[in-house]
């Protein structure tokens, strides 16, 4: 069976606090075995894009961050480059 790539998964388990990384890692692998089965290429490739993704938004509770924010902003930052590729 195929397993996610270790380099992205090495950093997230360095950056992220306890109860975050165990959720998160958790569900990044049991997503990305449901995508190797069809295609190991994008698995791949899903799970590095997810794990940038985590690692350039704040850790809720630092830097002065509330918890949640992050999200909208990942999320109104793909709609921006969605827009400005159509």
């Amino acid at each position: 069976m195929s397993r996610p790539p270790s380099l992205p998964r090495r950093h997230l388990e360095r950056r992220l606090p306890e109860p975050t990384r165990t959720y998160l890692l958790g569900d990044l692998e049991e997503r990305f075995r449901d995508l190797a089965r069809h295609s190991p290429l994008r698995a791949r490739l899903w799970y590095w894009r997810q794990a940038l993704t985590a690692l350039l938004l704040p850790v809720p509770g630092t830097l002065g961050v509330p918890g949640g924010h992050g999200i909208a902003i990942a999320t109104d930052l793909r709609r921006a480059v969605r827009s400005l590729r159509r």
